[in-house]
């Protein structure tokens, strides 16, 4: 999956999980810190890997998610991308 198209629809679905409460008034940067820009708190960074996962048909592994991948929305989309790649390859 396409870098651009993983990014796009994150930021589809920050705007539309209520619970996160974000209103984006425009696209994020790859540069864009969820943690500190958005100020993501933990419950928030839950909802997001829910949604996520539900977004993308993926399953993310417990002991690969790492804080850090919520630093920029760039490590997140790599992140994504990854993870889309590996849950693929285990369907075959």
């Amino acid at each position: 999956m396409e870098y651009d198209v993983i990014k796009l629809r994150l930021n589809e679905v920050l705007n539309s999980t209520e619970r996160m409460s974000l209103r984006l008034d425009s696209e994020l940067s790859d540069s864009t810190s969820l943690l500190t820009d958005l100020a993501l708190d933990s419950i928030q960074l839950l909802e997001l890997i829910v949604c996520i996962e539900k977004e993308f048909g993926i399953q993310f592994n417990t002991d690969e998610i790492d804080l850090a991948i919520f630093d920029r929305v760039e490590d997140l989309v790599k992140f994504v991308q990854k993870t889309v790649v590996a849950n693929r390859s285990d369907l075959v």
